[in-house]
């Protein structure tokens, strides 16, 4: 995609910003600048308002879209905060400088400013109320799930339980 359209979205797992800033980024542990990260697909960004420190797998190309996340669901639930899905206007927006992601993501060098934004008590109910599918898994079933592609990603997805909010 290289068109950037008027609109994207950046999910945060903080609420209440009014400026977006850039941040230092690696990609493949290399400096490649610092950037505020958006996307065309709010579903994706929704997935990135998921709680730092875990390994995540996001999909978008299914239907319902769902996130795998390498967790016991109940330590997760712990540092689960109040998120935010904000909506920046594209201006000062170009394609991703990582070549793999340039399908479904933009940077901006500088400090935006949301437009608006939805707000959810934590990534968990966001995640729900956005038809996103969660799957907490062990290190070893997360390992597994990765080398197998998106093949094959499937049948280990029927072997897991999928996570329902109370």
């Amino acid at each position: 995609m290289t068109n950037i359209p008027k609109y994207l979205y950046h999910g945060s797992g903080q609420s209440g910003l009014k400026i977006i800033y850039p941040k230092k980024t690696l990609s493949k542990d290399e400096y490649i600048g610092d950037f505020v990260f958006a996307s065309h697909n709010k579903t994706l960004a929704i997935m990135y308002m998921t709680v730092k420190g875990y390994y995540s797998l996001m999909s978008t190309d299914t239907t319902p879209a769902y996130i795998v996340i390498c967790s016991d669901e109940e330590e997760y639930k712990k540092k689960n905060r109040e998120v935010s899905i904000y909506k920046l206007p594209s201006d000062s927006f170009e394609v991703t400088p990582q070549e793999e992601l340039k399908e479904y993501e933009f940077v901006s060098r500088k400090p935006t400013a949301p437009e608006s934004s939805e707000t959810y008590p934590n990534a968990l109910t966001a995640f729900s109320q956005n038809n996103i599918d969660v799957y907490f898994v062990s290190k070893p079933v997360f390992d597994q799930i990765v080398k197998a592609g998106n093949k094959d990603r499937d049948k280990y997805l029927k072997s897991v339980a999928k996570y329902t909010q109370n």
